[in-house]
């Protein structure tokens, strides 16, 4: 892929990563439209990348990803919208047959739908993930 983008099109240099990192990079000194941006304070975060097939959480501590730390939940915009057609189809139940996937998703995207998470960081949020990390040990 890099030699394609080199020798082809001439593409001066290539950076690989992780979307929702550099997302993170790119946000953390940003704050709400027209105010002045700050950086953010110690550099610890927790990242939450929702997928179509799953839900990636990214624990970040003084800027660095945390790889140990990082989880993958088997749950995403896929199961949303499975979840949101067998609602409709339970809601309407003389229209079960007419109510598929696709409408599901229609549905989902007409509406608001919003995931929240709520994150509290406090001083002890890296002995937290230390200990976290050492019971996740313990057990394998």
């Amino acid at each position: 892929m890099s030699e394609l983008l080199f020798e082809c099109y001439c593409v001066p240099r290539v950076c690989y990563g992780v979307d929702a990192l550099f997302s993170y990079q790119h946000n953390q000194h940003a704050g709400p439209a027209g105010a002045v941006p700050r950086p953010c304070p110690g550099g610890d975060a927790l990242v939450v990348s929702c997928g179509y097939h799953a839900t990636h959480i990214l624990p970040v501590l003084s800027g660095r990803l945390c790889a140990a730390a990082s989880q993958r939940v088997n749950v995403g915009g896929a199961t949303v919208d499975a979840f949101m057609q067998r609602l409709l189809q339970l809601k309407y139940p003389q229209h079960g047959a007419a109510v598929t996937l696709t409408r599901a998703e229609v549905h989902r995207s007409g509406s608001l739908v919003v995931l929240v998470v709520v994150v509290m960081v406090d001083d002890g949020f890296s002995d937290q993930l230390c200990l976290q990390a050492d019971r996740q040990t313990a057990f394998q």
